[in-house]
C-alpha cells in the first residue's frame, strides 16, 4: 500500500506556463490595411450582348415553366369541376332509377291484385258465367266475330 505521509515534495514550477521573451521587432504591430475599392472593367458591347441574351433566355424558361405550371393547374381544377359534375348526375340518375324500380314494383304489385283468380272468379259469378267442364272444348275463331264454337262445330250456348 501507498504511503501518503510522505516527505517528499513535488516541483510544481514544472507546470506553470512560461512567458517567451519578445524579440525585439518582430512582434510589431503594423498599422491596419484597408481594402481597396477596384472598379469592374467595363464591358464590351459583345459582353453585354452575350449577358442579355443569357438573361432573356433564362426569363424565357422561367416563363415556359410557369406557364405550363399554370396550364396543370387549370387542368387539375377543370378536372375536379367535372368529377364533381359527373357525381351529381350520377347521383340524380340513381335516384331517378331507384324511382323507377320502386314505381315498377308498385305497378307489378297492382296488376297482381288486379288480375288474381279470385278476381277472375268473382267476375264470371257477377256475369253469370259458368266453370267449363273438362270435357267440353271451345274455340274462338276471331275471323268470324266473336262467336264460340263446340268441338263439333256447333255454337255454344
Amino acid at each position: 500500500m501507498a504511503d501518503y505521509n510522505s516527505t517528499e515534495a513535488y516541483d510544481l514550477s514544472l507546470f506553470e506556463t512560461h512567458k517567451v521573451q519578445e524579440i525585439p521587432g518582430k512582434n510589431k504591430k503594423k498599422p491596419e490595411q484597408k481594402p481597396e475599392l477596384v472598379n469592374e472593367k467595363p464591358k464590351t458591347k459583345l459582353e453585354q450582348r452575350a449577358e442579355a441574351k443569357s438573361r432573356r433566355h433564362t426569363l424565357l424558361k422561367v416563363s415556359f415553366v410557369c406557364s405550363v405550371l399554370f396550364i396543370m393547374f387549370a387542368m387539375v381544377l377543370s378536372s375536379r369541376a367535372t368529377i364533381l359534375v359527373n357525381a351529381k348526375t350520377q347521383e340524380k340518375q340513381t335516384v331517378a332509377l331507384q324511382t323507377a324500380k320502386s314505381e315498377g314494383i308498385r305497378l307489378q304489385t297492382k296488376l297482381n291484385a288486379m288480375g288474381s283468380i279470385d278476381k277472375v272468379e268473382l267476375y264470371a259469378n257477377e256475369n253469370g258465367m259458368r266453370i267449363i267442364s273438362g270435357d267440353q272444348k271451345f274455340y274462338v275463331d276471331p275471323l268470324k266475330g266473336d262467336e264460340i264454337l263446340n268441338y263439333i262445330g256447333k255454337p255454344a250456348n
